[in-house]
């Protein structure tokens, strides 16, 4: 009888075990490249909103108040909206990329983009102008 027991018990572990393993399976972990998505990731309010917060919230240092420029930077926007792996690939000094980074820190949660209908990982290029 002890045996029976051990032998149900071990198979629905294995049963449980199986299922996490498929609803963890539904989950795409890549990370896709902006172009080969369906839909692009958008933050809240669309590009003008972003580059409004940008430009209320881009300090410039005391000593270069005039400085202007373009700025390149990669970021990845996950699923869940919220974003990593910030890198400057172009900036025009005086401290642009650190601020930039910055200010990527500050920003609310993205709206992910999607792929065959599901939400996906996704790295994506952002030029920002700064007068």
């Amino acid at each position: 009888m002890k045996k029976y027991i051990v032998i149900l018990l071990f198979f629905f572990a294995h049963i449980l075990a199986a299922q996490n393993t498929e609803s963890s399976n539904n989950v795409d972990s890549n990370i896709y490249n902006a172009k080969a998505v369906d839909k692009q990731p958008e933050y809240p309010g669309g590009l003008a909103e972003f580059d409004n917060f940008i430009k209320a919230n881009f300090r410039k240092p005391e000593t270069n108040q005039g400085m202007s420029g373009k700025i390149v930077a990669m970021i990845v926007v996950h699923i869940d909206g919220s974003i990593s792996d910030m890198k400057i690939l172009r900036d025009f000094g005086s401290g642009s990329g650190k601020e930039t980074i910055r200010l990527l820190r500050m920003t609310s949660n993205w709206i992910p983009a999607e792929k065959d209908g599901k939400k996906v990982n996704t790295k994506m290029l952002l030029t920002l102008n700064i007068n």
